[in-house]
């Protein structure tokens, strides 16, 4: 029985038993009554024991769930336990696997460092037109989205080792190079380790070669190696010297000689004011040059005039004294004593007023266009400092315009400053070594007359005047 029908059937009872008093105890109705009341109260009983039973049931079914539900919250627990341990394990994992993935990018970056440096290197090195395989394991490290392998690594320090090897080989052979007129051209080419490369054209030209843009080919440079090194290279291929000229800048002095200009083109770089610059020095050479010329030709030697003529005064012969001194009249010295003797027998006072008068009278020819050499030469620096204020001016007029953005801008008025000031210091240093020369020639012209002069006059005054002078 269900435990609803219980319900109703002790309500039912309950009901009854309330309305029992009511019932008549009527003689014919008490047996019926009182056989219902057993009824009932057998069906209560029944109930209650029914409930009872159902009761320990529910109560047994109550422990065992309850049971389970303190397994299940064991089992929970532990599980709970277990999760917290393996999202543990988890964490640590991912941080292992965090640093192994930091591991494994500076690996990856280490060595695709490395093969850009090697891409470098190698487009610089003469012998990689030789040897093309170098390019196609180094673009196979660096092809983006793959990890090097072993064997990448392996390879790429296999062609490090090569070339380092290659580095001690001097090799001949003939081949393609891209001449200076941009046409390609069979030559013979001598690779010098990994310094430098040499080539003679068919022409018989001869210079340097260096690796192109994509260090595929080989081109030659540009500028001129100069006549010194053109003449050792060709002895070098003739095997007329064992020595060849390298270059162990690693191609910065190739390039250098690549971009190099000629004089002319840099002195036109230097703008307007290099013209009277180069006029000044014109001008002061010419100076100098006349100066040189007349200097040496009015400095004949005279050391044997002045021992002749104190000879013949001391013989009192004055006459031929006289002739002597007039021989050498093309002379300084020479037109001084001659000056001298003609004075001969007068006094001290008018013998020196002689000398002093011949000095200054020759001295000035002497010193003919020295002070325009000095002013020249003082002249050129200032024309030269005057361009460098000037291209500057030019500089920060562009970057005011144009701004700092583009170097190259700037690089006329820049040219022009540094070229005027070179330009005038070249100019200068030369003049003024030249001006000091020539004033120190005349101060010693100017000397040896004084000298002789005076040594002249002492004589003079102590022998007197001779009989064909009195």
């Amino acid at each position: 029985m269900r435990p609803c029908t219980l319900s109703a059937a002790v309500l039912i009872a309950a009901i009854i038993f309330l309305l029992a008093p009511k019932i008549s105890f009527a003689e014919n109705q008490d047996k019926a009554l009182m056989s219902r009341i057993r009824t009932i109260t057998q069906n209560r009983q029944k109930t209650l024991a029914l409930i009872a039973s159902e009761r320990a049931d529910l109560t047994r079914q109550q422990k065992e769930v309850q049971k389970e539900i303190d397994d299940i919250k064991k089992r929970n627990a532990l599980l709970h336990t277990e999760l917290e341990t393996l999202l543990q394990k988890e964490a640590d994992r991912r941080a292992q696997l965090q640093e192994q993935e930091h591991e494994r990018e500076a690996i990856k970056g280490a060595i695709r460092s490395t093969a850009h440096d090697a891409r470098e290197l190698f487009r610089t090195m003469p012998s990689t037109p030789e040897f093309p395989d170098r390019t196609a394991v180094i673009n196979r490290i660096l092809a983006p989205e793959r990890f090097p392998h072993l064997e990448d690594t392996s390879a790429l320090l296999d062609i490090l080792g090569e070339a380092a090897a290659h580095s001690k080989e001097v090799v001949y052979h003939r081949g393609r190079f891209i001449a200076r007129n941009g046409l390609l051209q069979n030559g013979t080419m001598v690779r010098v380790g990994e310094f430098s490369v040499l080539y003679e054209d068919a022409q018989g030209e001869v210079g340097f070669l260096q690796p192109d843009r994509t260090g595929t080919r080989l081109k030659a440079v540009a500028g001129s190696p100069g006549w010194w090194t053109r003449r050792n290279i060709q002895k070098f291929m003739t095997g007329e010297e064992e020595i060849a000229p390298v270059d162990i800048s690693g191609g910065a002095v190739l390039e250098q000689m690549e971009q190099q200009s000629s004089p002319w083109e840099t002195i036109r770089s230097g703008g307007v004011l290099v013209w009277p610059i180069l006029i000044t020095g014109v001008v002061g050479i010419l100076i100098g040059l006349e100066r040189t010329f007349q200097l040496r030709r009015r400095s004949g030697s005279s050391k044997e005039l002045l021992p002749c003529l104190l000879s013949l005064l001391e013989q009192n012969n004055y006459a031929e004294a006289t002739a002597l001194c007039e021989t050498s009249s093309s002379t300084p010295q020479g037109r001084v004593l001659v000056h001298l003797i003609t004075h001969a027998g007068a006094e001290k006072e008018i013998l020196e007023s002689c000398l002093e008068e011949s000095l200054l009278r020759e001295a000035a020819p002497l010193e003919r266009f020295l002070p325009t050499l000095s002013v020249l030469a003082a002249t050129a620096p200032l024309l030269g400092l005057l361009g460098t204020v000037t291209g500057m001016i030019a500089t920060f007029q562009t970057i005011t315009m144009l701004g700092t953005g583009d170097p190259r801008m700037m690089s006329g008025g820049i040219s022009e400053a540094l070229i005027t000031t070179q330009l005038g210091l070249i100019v200068a240093i030369p003049l003024v070594l030249l001006h000091h020369f020539l004033d120190r020639k005349v101060d010693g012209i100017i000397g040896e007359m004084e000298e002789q002069g005076t040594t002249l006059t002492l004589a003079l005054l102590k022998h007197g005047p001779g009989p064909a002078n009195r």
